[in-house]
């Protein structure tokens, strides 16, 4: 139990500070964190992936909830364009979780590294170039509720919360990170709530049955500490957020998106 408490502070701390920094719900971290330590508590390997993204996806209603609340203080929220791109990620996390639920660990983890991949690729070569004017961006709605749908469903399938799929998204049309950062924290948060809520659905009529308390895909000790360890660091996030040169926050990401993608592929 202490093993698991000390664990899930670490993870916690990790899933408070990377919303606030990068708007990315902290789901890259928290999903290999997670499945590293089921693995060692002898999970079954082919349940690992599903339990690791529901308990991320629990975890981050805490951690992005806390964000969104600190960038809104902040003036960071970006209304006009949370209305268009929040519902169809919340879709897209319901039906993403649905998908999972018939995926294989190989494919899951597979899918989560590639991700991984691309969004690295997105930052490096992201460009730093100013906001868009806000009359060439209204003419785009349509287009910010198709890209909302395919974040919220591949969020739901790695649960990696959206922000780390949205931001290099619109920072290569030309958002500088800080405002995309404050826009993808409080559009994730509702998307994981509804994709945690859509995990424990799914989760419920597993053959499998851990001893840890468990709602469907949710491990609640897991999701709880490391929920409010999440609250209470992520305001050092943001702190950092406005601090740190933008282009340092692009490569700091994308270092740590290869370095995750390689630890999380099937090599065997």
């Amino acid at each position: 139990m202490l093993t698991l408490i000390l664990y899930a502070i670490l993870t916690g701390a990790l899933a408070g500070i990377l919303p606030g920094l990068f708007g990315i719900g902290g789901g890259v971290v928290l999903v290999p964190m997670i499945n590293f330590f089921l693995i060692h508590q002898g999970f079954p390997a082919e349940n690992i992936m599903h339990y690791a993204v529901g308990t991320s996806l629990a975890t981050m209603v805490f951690s992005t909830a806390s964000a969104s609340y600190f960038q809104i203080r902040r003036g960071f929220a970006l209304w006009p364009y949370v209305k268009y791109i929040a519902p169809f990620m919340i879709l897209g996390g319901i039906i993403g979780v649905g998908l999972g639920d018939y995926f294989s660990n190989i494919i899951l983890k597979t899918a989560f590294s590639g991700f991984c991949i691309l969004m690295a690729i997105n930052f490096t070569f992201a460009p730093s170039s100013e906001m868009t004017s806000r009359s060439t961006l209204s003419k785009a709605h349509l287009g910010f509720g198709f890209l909302g749908l395919g974040v919220g469903i591949c969020s739901g399938l790695a649960g990696i919360g959206g922000g780390v799929l949205l931001l290099p998204v619109l920072t290569r049309l030309g958002w500088p990170l800080k405002k995309v950062g404050g826009l993808a924290a409080i559009c994730t948060f509702p998307t994981v709530l509804f994709a945690a809520c859509s995990a424990m659905y799914f989760g419920s009529d597993l053959n499998y049955q851990p001893t840890m308390p468990h709602i469907g895909y949710v491990l609640w000790p897991l999701a709880l500490i490391q929920g409010v360890v999440s609250i209470l660091t992520a305001y050092v996030g943001v702190h950092l957020a406005h601090i740190l040169p933008g282009k340092w926050l692009k490569r700091i990401l994308a270092c740590l998106l290869l370095l995750i993608s390689g630890l999380m592929f099937p090599w065997k």
